[in-house]
């Protein structure tokens, strides 16, 4: 059952024009693959965002689906951490498979170039980037939080996951992925939710 309306749209609130307007370009713009399943997350490259797992999803997600890429979107960097990252991405042979995006000015048209959005850990307050993959029209897998549980509606805007479960997160993906108009229909919903109770 849906949490009450009224209490979310106190308190999360986003601008959602900018992830409403169509960009036509922005796969171009930003040097993505035209012809890929893009799936995206979005947090600050330093410790504690679930980048490592998220690493490890695009490692078996790849292998199932060939015609995958992976996009790690962050405007605030550690530079220690982001080494220790892309160690790990060449580690696990997803070069040319990942990329990463760090400018701020350029998440909207990341999002845009996105099938699929994650949050591969619970975070402290997740809203943001959840609500703004949604008025993108993205379908969403997110890790089950208080925060997930009120924006995100299991089965209709996308899945909610237990936190590290890398097999269930993986047959999320994998019926998503599978089934177009599935897609389509969560990113949809999720967008009008955005529209209807969380825009400024």
């Amino acid at each position: 059952m849906e949490k009450d309306q009224t209490t979310q749209s106190k308190q999360f609130k986003i601008d959602y024009h900018p992830f409403i307007e169509p960009e036509l370009d922005a796969r171009y713009y930003l040097q993505l693959p035209p012809d890929k399943e893009i799936l995206t997350m979005m947090a600050p490259l330093k410790a504690g965002f679930g980048h490592f797992f998220f690493l490890e999803i695009a490692k078996r997600v790849s292998e199932i689906f060939p015609n995958t890429h992976f996009l790690i979107v962050s405007d605030e960097v550690d530079s220690a951490f982001e080494l220790k990252l892309k160690s790990k991405k060449a580690e696990l042979g997803l070069r040319g498979k990942l990329d990463f995006i760090k400018m701020k000015k350029d998440i909207p048209d990341a999002l845009k170039a996105s099938n699929l959005f994650l949050l591969p850990e619970a975070v402290v307050d997740p809203s943001t980037v959840l609500l703004k993959a949604m008025a993108t029209g993205l379908p969403v897998i997110s890790t089950k939080c208080e925060t997930a549980e009120m924006i995100v509606v299991e089965n209709e805007t996308g899945f909610l996951v237990t936190n590290g479960d890398l097999e269930n997160t993986i047959e999320k993906i994998s019926i998503i992925i599978n089934d177009k108009s599935l897609a389509k229909q969560m990113g949809k919903s999720g967008q009008e939710r955005v529209i209807q109770h969380f825009g400024i």
